[in-house]
């Protein structure tokens, strides 16, 4: 490798020149750094959000609703605080919206349940082997 400065012959290892000691590996300031060529990746934490937001809608609405929202609330914290390594804004919102709905849904459920309780009545569509 030769010296950008004063031309000597050098080692291709070499970091420094033998004859000026000036630096032989500069970077272009138009090529990015190593670190920058890296491509963000989507946050795990906003996949599983949105999985448990989904999972949620179908069962245990009340368990996996908090923790859709927890995960979604997580996953944007550290997006916004490295932008450049993580990705998945969006997943994270849909998994908070839809662990809001697991809430709901989970609520009214158990409102639903306590009235047919109440009234003597059996909320399922197969019989119970027990009376309220």
């Amino acid at each position: 490798m030769f010296c950008p400065r004063c031309g000597t012959h050098n080692d291709d290892n070499a970091w420094k020149c033998v004859n000026c000691q000036g630096e032989l590996h500069v970077q272009d300031q138009g090529a990015p750094s190593p670190f920058q060529s890296q491509a963000a990746e989507t946050s795990m934490k906003a996949v599983l959000s949105i999985i448990f937001g989904f999972l949620g809608l179908c069962c245990c609405n009340l368990a996996l609703g908090p923790i859709a929202i927890i995960l979604g609330i997580l996953s944007r914290k550290e997006i916004r605080e490295n932008p450049e390594r993580w990705k998945g804004e969006a997943l994270a919102i849909i998994g908070i919206v839809l662990g809001s709905i697991d809430i709901i849904l989970g609520i009214i459920n158990m409102i639903v349940f306590i009235v047919f309780m109440i009234r003597g009545e059996n909320p399922f569509p197969f019989p119970l082997p027990f009376k309220f």
